[in-house]
């Protein structure tokens, strides 16, 4: 097996499992967070912490932008086999072609950046790198192969990860916001939930006598789970 199809078929594998395997990079954060020294900025430690939150909130809302505008049948979580009914072109795909995993990126430095080692930010870093680009590739394989010309036009003009400009197509769908609570509430819970673990731990870390958790954050923790739980109740089927 040549190098290219090698990546193609790693990239199949990784996007199958998608869904879990990235969560494997947090027990070892865990661990460097309750074990080794800090090496973040200088700064008050409370506004640090809501600037990971910020980070975080960033990445949902690339990937609620992206998933609001899309069509059915593209930008699902299928995790089976590879989807897509149309090539998708405009709206945050103007800008890259692949904005669900730069707002992945986003959530992964928010967890990295809260956890303020050196060493791990730089691993989280090349983990998601060599990570996504297999998927990234495969998911380029399928593309190329399903849509031809009309994929290599879009992949001249439009960068695969990193946007080099902010000019965005405007997209001829409406935002889908059930769409977007469906399948982004989730992430959403998920991300705050870490954000407390993390801020249970330190704060026990720090002031194990006296911790000083950060209550608003808890507050919009229980939140989250409320609208996943609602969700749950209220839209049983994905909307389409």
């Amino acid at each position: 097996m040549d190098l290219i199809a090698r990546c193609i078929h790693t990239g199949q594998w990784l996007f199958r499992h998608r869904s879990y395997l990235p969560l494997l990079i947090i027990v070892p954060g865990l661990l460097v967070y309750t074990y080794a020294d800090y090496t973040v900025p200088p700064i008050d430690e409370g506004a640090y912490e809501w600037f990971c939150v910020a980070v975080g909130l960033i990445g949902l809302g690339i990937r609620a932008w992206t998933i609001g505008y899309a069509p059915a049948g593209t930008s699902g979580r299928n995790t089976k086999e590879q989807i897509a009914d149309r090539l998708n072109t405009e709206g945050p795909y103007s800008v890259v072609r692949h904005p669900l995993y730069l707002g992945n990126f986003f959530m992964w430095m928010a967890v990295a950046f809260w956890i303020g080692h050196l060493y791990f930010f730089i691993i989280t870093v090349l983990v998601f790198w060599l990570y996504y680009e297999r998927i990234m590739v495969a998911e380029e394989a399928f593309l190329r192969e399903r849509f031809g010309q009309q994929f290599y036009q879009w992949a001249k003009s439009t960068p695969a990860f990193f946007p080099r400009s902010l000019r965005i197509q405007s997209s001829p769908f409406s935002f889908q916001w059930r769409k977007v609570i469906y399948q982004e509430s989730n992430g959403l819970a998920a991300l705050f939930l870490l954000f407390a673990l993390l801020d249970g731990i330190g704060a026990q870390i720090q002031h194990p006598l006296h911790p000083h958790p950060n209550n608003l954050l808890y507050y919009l923790t229980a939140l989250s789970m409320l609208l996943l739980i609602g969700r749950k109740i209220a839209l049983k089927r994905p909307p389409t």
